[in-house]
């Protein structure tokens, strides 16, 4: 299978899933136009390592597996935020750490509801704005 055609298939994925559409995916990605999205599944475009990048920032979907197959198509989104969490707090229990996880899965899909913004977005914003807290 092709990088175009496993692109194809996650975007399905994600529209499945999540209930995005492809504006809804290319505007998280900070992309003006759904078509770019639409050549790259078809292959008339070339997938770049900096949409993947952003693809995988934002959405989950591993560009290892885009790329060559390998792996999982989704990153587990538990461990990136226990990842992120340990870096920031790593004097926290184990248990402080889960709920603070949890409280921000829960907060990034409140926020989603309410402002029909896509959920890993709204967890991008919140884990950014924390991390920026804790650098100044």
């Amino acid at each position: 299978m092709k990088p175009n055609e496993r692109l194809r298939i996650a975007i399905e994925k994600l529209q499945t899933d999540r209930n995005y559409s492809q504006a809804d995916i290319m505007r998280v990605l900070k992309y003006a136009s759904p078509n770019y999205l639409s050549e790259l599944m078809a292959g008339n475009k070339k997938i770049t390592p900096k949409f993947l990048r952003k693809l995988e920032g934002k959405t989950f979907i591993s560009r290892k597996w885009i790329e060559t197959g390998e792996g999982d198509m989704l990153i587990d989104i538990t461990a990136i935020l226990d990842t992120m969490i340990n870096d920031l707090y790593p004097e926290w229990s184990k248990e402080g750490k889960a709920i603070f996880r949890e409280t921000l899965k829960l907060i990034a899909k409140l926020t989603a509801a309410n402002t029909q913004r896509p959920y890993l977005e709204c967890l991008h914003d919140i884990y950014g704005k924390i991390d920026r807290d804790e650098s100044s």
